[in-house]
């Protein structure tokens, strides 16, 4: 029998090395602590039965009584700290004090009859038993037996009513495990037994509380979460089992998360509370350490950041249990919306330049368009040997306009992202020689030899995007040569490989010029970047061109390659994939290096082809200065010209006759040319059903032809227009009845050899420059007269018709301009407002008068921006110019 104590004593003592191994925390651990006093219990229970007299007994009795004092303690707080369940300090205080007291009584056994007022052994079946007559103070013991009979039901029915916050089935278990411990105690007191079963019972329960920590690891997991949330009082926190168990929250959790308070202790968050299920629940099991990312909520206006981590227990690896940190965030998340919000109206402000300077391209190109057009009709028309010089000169510095023009629209288009691919079948030979024809004339005028390689091997067809191809070539040529003052300029194309249905072209661009150094080679591709200024600073040039070829390049796939040495000349290189569409070699291309020993800008003008006296043809453009460049043009085919201001006016006139073709001008105001055309298309009855129409447009970007064919044009003039193009496209869609081929007479009156502009406008009774008073009048009054007349096709009698309409409709316009000043509330005021300022802008420019025209443009721009304040501080010194300048013109107009 006494072996049974001994293996009660031993099974406590494995208890105790195993709960010692698996628990991870020693400190305030109350199973570690039950589990020990337990083993010291079970020891003398041990060493009573195996005594020999009163006083070996007696001494055992002391040591087992820990169980009623300290280990019925121990184990309601280990139930206590399982369970989540605060304690009072006081309390605990409280019941030890009483556990003291009586255990202090109970030693007091054998020496006086307080505690024992008899004692006494005996022995059956070798085991001593203690026979005892309770003393007066032994009461004391059973009060406290009893007091944790109370305490452990009202603990119970606490966790009951609060599910939420305990774990009320592991209360309802760990605890009825204590209260039958208890009760096996009451069995004993009252009855009498051959064998004590407290060893026993307690030994169960050991194991119970030791199967079940060990099972669920809930014990370590919330003493881990109660130990870093001690640590962190300021951070919220939510702590879920490995199967993704609610287990407990803090304070600060709770109170950003209210909806905690609703969920029940060791069970999963349920659907029915959407959110904790959906944000709290799915991450949790869902959990991946690699893809893991806080999540930001908003609560109480506060904008917290929950971090989902995990940990382990011990030695373990595998995971053991979540923690979720909830941190207050806002300042720092304000913090970076503040810095979003600078870099998005930065983004915005570097968006609404370079929308701007697409939206002026239109406004930009105008002007150009008119310089060009007017310096055509010289060329056509002038025999005078040096004034074609002084118009070839024009004509160069007005294309180095026009390319640096397309550089700045080009970057702005690809700084909002609209340059895209427009794969098309090319002719590589045409492709290069176009190119090339540009090139060569800028290398004569530098005495440069142009050198060309070209792989007879290159498929003589490709598939790709031939605008940009084209024009990384140019700028890289036409860079080539800027920096080149002797020497050569060598162009070298190649055939790398050919890969199934593609073709890898290899392209290098060599000279011999000033070189780069080392250290800049690295900032020569950034935008409006130009290296060693003060050696350049003679260059013309904006600094884009080298950073647009890098980026389309970038965009095809491909980089630019730079290598240079400093005085003695670079290489730019580059490899590009195209498609193949026609396999066939392009063969020996010696024509690339043939010099071409005319200067076409220095030919005589070259006859038309064709006239079409009995053609009608209508012009659709706002701009005045257009439509006369447009005449002029137009006059030497012999065609009817009808002139149309707008898209009203273009509606009207196709309903009073018909036109063999119709040139529409995109932006003008109220309709503009799309618009104008859908109505067109829509309406039946009027006489152009069958009409050509051609979109005219300075508002040109890469893939603009096919939108306006989208929309319903016939094709597409891109402004400036050039003769030959307009005849060409004339010659295309004119029906071809009404075509005639031009005869000697019509080609010497074309070619006018041998007869001024001035001559011819003595023949025909016009004053080449005008009366001298009246100029002289004019320029006092501010306005350019050259310009003024080159508007008006240089036709005197013309431009003074001009100025007289310009007088006639100032009353009208005035009070128009006026009454919209005065109605700047809405936005399509600011419309209206903004396109009558567009209108009076091309008037006065189209007079001469540049100063008047600026105004008008600040206006225009002002109102565009819906800028109210700076448009009222300008609306007054224009109004008093415009006034001043009608008055003087009425003055002395004949």
């Amino acid at each position: 029998m006494v072996a049974l104590y001994f293996a009660a004593f031993a099974f406590s003592v494995l208890l105790l090395i195993l709960t010692l191994a698996a628990t991870s925390q020693y400190r305030g651990n109350y199973h570690v602590l039950s589990t020990m006093t337990t083993a010291i219990v079970n020891f003398g229970y041990w060493q009573l039965a195996m005594s020999h007299n009163l006083e070996e007994a007696l001494l055992a009795n002391r040591i087992a009584y820990l169980d009623g004092t300290f280990l019925t303690l121990f184990m309601f707080l280990a139930v206590a700290q399982f369970c989540r369940i605060k304690v009072p300090a006081f309390m605990v205080t409280a019941m030890s004090i009483a556990g003291f007291v009586v255990l202090g009584l109970a030693y007091t056994g054998g020496y006086s009859t307080i505690y024992y007022s008899n004692v006494s052994i005996v022995r059956r079946h070798g085991v001593t038993f203690l026979i005892t007559q309770d003393g007066p103070a032994h009461i004391l013991y059973t009060c406290l037996i009893v007091v944790y009979v109370v305490i452990d039901l009202g603990v119970m029915v606490y966790a009951f009513r609060n599910k939420n916050k305990v774990s009320y089935i592991n209360t309802f278990f760990l605890l009825a495990t204590e209260l039958f411990c208890i009760a096996v105690y009451a069995i004993e007191s009252f009855t009498i037994c051959e064998i004590q079963l407290l060893p026993f019972a307690y030994v169960l329960n050991m194991v119970l509380l030791f199967v079940l920590f060990r099972r669920t690891n809930l014990y370590d997991l919330s003493i881990n979460a109660e130990h870093i949330r001690e640590e962190r009082r300021e951070y919220g926190y939510v702590s879920f089992s490995r199967h993704g168990k609610y287990i407990g929250s803090n304070e600060v959790a709770r109170k950003y998360f209210p909806e905690l308070e609703r969920l029940l202790m060791d069970h999963k968050i349920p659907p029915k509370e959407e959110f904790l299920y959906e944000e709290f629940g799915n991450w949790v099991l869902c959990f991946n350490p690699d893809s893991n990312k806080p999540r930001y909520y908003t609560r109480n206006d506060r904008i917290l950041k929950c971090r989902l981590s995990y940990f382990t227990m011990g030695k373990q690896s595998h995971i053991q249990g979540y923690l979720i940190e909830i941190t207050d965030d806002t300042n720092q998340q304000l913090h970076i919306q503040e810095l979003n919000e600078m870099a998005r109206k930065a983004e915005e402000a570097n968006l609404a330049k370079s929308t701007f300077i697409a939206n002026m391209s239109h406004e930009i190109r105008t002007p150009i368009h008119a310089v060009l057009g007017m310096n055509e009709m010289i060329m056509r028309e002038s025999g005078e040997p040096q004034i074609r010089v002084y118009a070839g000169n024009i004509k160069k510095s007005g294309n180095l306009l026009l390319s640096l023009v397309n550089n700045i629209l080009d970057y702005s288009r690809m700084e909002q992202g609209n340059q895209k691919l427009q794969p098309v079948t090319y002719e590589t030979g045409k492709l290069l020689s176009n190119t090339l024809d540009v090139i060569r004339l800028q290398t004569n005028n530098k005495n440069l030899r142009l050198e060309i390689f070209i792989d007879e091997h290159l498929p003589v067809k490709l598939i790709g995007d031939d605008l940009k191809f084209q024009q990384i070539l140019f700028n890289l040529l036409t860079n080539a040569v800027k920096y080149t003052n002797e020497g050569y300029v060598r162009l070298c194309i190649s055939q790398k490989e050919r890969l199934g249905d593609s073709v890898s072209i290899t392209v290098s661009v060599e000279d011999s010029g000033i070189g780069i150094r080392k250290e800049d080679i690295a900032h020569l591709t950034n935008a409006f970047c130009r290296v060693d200024e003060k050696r350049n600073r003679n260059i013309e040039g904006a600094g884009l061109g080298l950073s647009i070829a890098s980026q389309l390049l970038q965009q095809m796939g491909s980089q630019l390659m730079i290598d240079s040495e400093y005085g003695v000349g670079s290489i730019f290189s580059f490899e590009l994939l195209q498609q193949i569409a026609d396999p066939a070699e392009l063969g020996g291309f010696s024509r690339f290096s043939e010099e071409d020993g005319e200067d076409p800008e220095t030919l005589s003008p070259a006859p038309p082809r064709f006239t079409a006296p009995e053609a009608r043809i209508l012009v659709v453009d706002d701009n005045q200065m257009n439509r006369f460049v447009f005449q002029g043009l137009l006059k030497y085919l012999q065609v009817q010209v009808t002139l149309a201001e707008s898209g009203k006016d273009c509606l009207n006139a196709i309903a009073a006759g018909h036109f063999d073709l119709i040139f529409m001008d995109h932006l003008m105001p109220e309709l503009d040319g799309i618009e104008t055309l859908h109505i067109m298309k829509k309406r039946s009855g009027h006489l152009c059903t069958d009409s050509k129409v051609i979109a005219v447009t300075a508002n040109a970007y890469p893939g603009a032809r096919d939108v306006y064919l989208k929309e319903g044009f016939d094709d597409f003039l891109e402004k400036p227009v050039e003769g030959k193009q307009l005849e060409a496209i004339i010659y295309q869609y004119l029906p071809k009845n009404l075509i005639r081929f031009a005869d000697e007479n019509i080609e010497n009156i074309r070619k006018g050899t041998g007869i001024s502009y001035k001559a011819k406008a003595a023949a025909e009774n016009v004053p080449a420059t005008g009366d001298a008073i009246l100029t002289g009048q004019l320029s006092r009054m501010g306005i350019d007269v050259a310009k003024g007349l080159s508007y008006a096709g240089n036709d005197w009698s013309f431009y003074l018709e001009v100025l007289k309409c310009f007088t006639e409709e100032y009353d009208v316009k005035r009070d128009l301009l006026l009454t919209r000043r005065k109605t700047l509330s809405e936005g399509s005021q600011f419309d209206a407002f903004t396109n009558l300022a567009h209108q009076l802008k091309g008037e006065s420019r189209g007079i001469g008068h540049m100063e008047l025209g600026e105004k008008f443009y600040q206006l225009e721009m002002a109102s565009r921006a819906h800028r109210k304040d700076t448009l009222m501080a300008l609306f007054p010194d224009t109004l008093d110019l415009w006034e001043h300048v009608v008055t003087s013109l009425r003055t002395c107009l004949p």
